[in-house]
């Protein structure tokens, strides 16, 4: 039942062995006390396309897999959205519920992995460029 106002860019950042929130749907969570369905990856990605009337087909690329830490980073784009905006989805393989390019806050086996191949300045740079 979403229906922003005015189109806005979307940034999705998810890991696949995310033990919190994991990656295909799922009821599992590591601090949702009402359980539930959660929505997967896919699902969500391609409702806000849809809803913003993106060109379906992503633009699809690697990011450089810097450091050995177990993660690796797929960028997919979806550009043509209404207003301008796009859909943009960072899958970091391997990577869990934790912030890129950070410190691990709780030991590996409860949230995950951090990678360390990128980190905020690749999200600062996608709010910089939507603004809106």
């Amino acid at each position: 039942a979403c229906e922003p106002s005015m189109p806005v860019a979307i940034l999705q950042i998810h890991g696949t062995e995310d033990p919190c929130w994991t990656y295909e749907e799922s009821d599992a969570a590591c601090a949702d006390a009402t359980g539930g369905l959660k929505a997967g990856v896919e699902s969500s990605t391609i409702a806000w396309v849809d809803r913003l009337a993106c060109d379906p087909a992503p633009i699809v690329d690697a990011l450089a897999d810097a450091v050995d830490d177990g993660t690796a980073t797929t960028r997919s784009r979806w550009l043509g959205c209404d207003g301008g905006v796009e859909v943009q989805l960072l899958t970091v393989d391997g990577g869990g519920h934790t912030w890129p390019g950070g410190d691990a806050y709780l030991p590996e086996r409860r949230v995950g992995r951090v990678t360390q191949d990128w980190d905020s300045r690749l999200i600062w740079e996608f709010f910089a460029s939507h603004r809106r």
